[in-house]
């Protein structure tokens, strides 16, 4: 886990994205390595978050159960997330471009999906800012920019591939967390 790789890159993610995408283009980082050091201690962080707002903010007489089970479900939700969206996204750029990179598809994703990830932890702790989730949209921008800069897409269908990216990581993560609630819900109340 390279924590320092993940404070830079959410750094210029948010500072200078163009930068960190001609920065993301030159380097030579793997899916894996991405996985295990930028998504997996992102999520974790998500997920330290959420139970902490729980237990401190808005703890309400629940077992200890809850906040342990809202925690797995933001770890599994972020990371299925990630993964299923480039997935999709990879199988779907073939439509767009001649050469389908699944490498750079991760990328496109994770990256975009930060802006999001960092405020979840922000609202997950205090869970009366949730107004500011409004600030993941950032990361259509975000995904503008990768498309254009990593990706072979053609300037005539930047935008079309920037909303597939986006609309994607929107469905699917409105999908999983759908699923999620339901399971958390239903192992929380069989168990108390």
């Amino acid at each position: 886990m390279d924590l320092n790789l993940l404070y830079r890159r959410t750094r210029d993610i948010i500072r200078n994205p163009a930068a960190m995408w001609h920065d993301v283009k030159d380097e030579n980082r793997s899916v894996n390595e991405l996985r295990t050091s930028f998504l997996f201690p992102m999520a974790l962080f998500i997920a330290i978050a959420g139970v902490v707002g729980t237990i401190v903010f808005t703890y309400n007489g629940f077992s200890f159960l809850f906040p342990l089970i809202v925690a797995v479900k933001y770890l599994i939700g972020f990371i299925v997330t990630v993964e299923l969206t480039s997935l999709l996204i990879t199988e779907i750029a073939v439509a767009f471009k001649p050469v389908r990179s699944a490498a750079d598809n991760y990328k496109l994703v994770l990256y975009s999906f930060t802006p999001f990830m960092v405020i979840m932890i922000i609202t997950r702790l205090f869970s009366s800012l949730i107004f500011l989730n409004i600030g993941g949209l950032y990361g259509i921008y975000i995904a503008w920019l990768g498309v254009k800069i990593i990706t072979e897409v053609p300037s005539s269908i930047r935008i079309r591939y920037t909303a597939l990216v986006s609309l994607a990581i929107l469905v699917i993560y409105l999908s999983v967390f759908y699923i999620l609630n339901a399971i958390h819900d239903g192992i929380y109340f069989a168990f108390t």
